[in-house]
């Protein structure tokens, strides 16, 4: 291993296990994600520059790049991944970036508070989640449940479901029931009450952002649904933790 990539190995390595958030260094190392949210900057590599747009995602890869801010109210946020294989979107969503100016702009918030937030954007804005597979990585049923996951802030249905595919409502039947999953909107609902259960037990995002991420208007509704499958109000879930901390 030749020394310059030993060092990369080492420096991606190292900031795994530092902290997973940034939003004022002034350089991009190996192994890192930034997100602008306000203002104009520009990412410098002795071999290239880049210059970013309002909720623009940039990832790093193997390379360092230092940040030039254009204006006094920049605003942005970098992210560790520790992982090598990740694909990211080019532009983080709406509530994506709501997430980043609430949560590390807005109000005081914890460490704890803020790394679980640094993860779970992570996940939101990586386009290779992982889904339970029967096996084949690019067979159709991975590539449904890619597409649910990937869009469970969104009104999901059946007809939007075939009509993304080109699928029949019957063919889609057949090839859930062959694969040994549940009915679709079975499976939409159960990936909408882990995303939330994980959401609720392990982070402090509000109520109603846990609502709005798996595509509830209100969290009122959300919390119906959600006592309905569970047993449990959302509100008892996060007093519980809170009783456990």
């Amino acid at each position: 291993m030749s020394k310059n990539i030993f060092l990369t190995y080492f420096l991606h390595n190292l900031l795994c296990h530092m902290q997973t958030y940034s939003t004022d260094s002034h350089r991009l190392n190996p192994g890192q994600v930034l997100i602008l949210l306000e203002g104009e900057l520009t990412l410098s590599h002795p071999e290239k520059s880049h210059t970013m747009d309002i909720g623009e995602i940039f990832e790093s890869g193997l390379q360092s790049f230092s940040i030039e801010s254009h204006e006094s109210q920049t605003k942005y946020l970098i992210l560790t991944t520790c992982l090598d294989s990740l694909n990211f979107a080019h532009e983080a969503d709406e509530l994506s970036l709501a997430l980043i100016d609430e949560d590390f702009f807005d109000q005081p918030k914890s460490e704890l508070y803020k790394n679980a937030s640094a993860q779970y954007l992570l996940q939101r804005i990586a386009q290779n989640d992982t889904i339970p597979s029967s096996g084949k990585p690019d067979s159709l049923i991975e590539q449904i449940l890619q597409f649910i996951q990937n869009n469970l802030e969104e009104k999901l249905s059946v007809e939007l479901i075939t009509s993304e595919f080109k699928l029949s409502k019957m063919q889609i039947v057949r090839l859930f029931a062959k694969e040994g999953k549940q009915p679709i909107m079975t499976e939409v609902r159960s990936l909408r009450l882990s995303k939330a259960s994980a959401l609720l037990e392990r982070s402090e995002i509000s109520i109603q952002q846990i609502a709005a991420s798996i595509g509830f208007a209100d969290s009122a509704s959300f919390s119906h649904f959600f006592k309905k499958n569970t047993g449990k109000s959302p509100r008892q879930i996060r007093d519980e933790q809170k009783w456990l901390i």
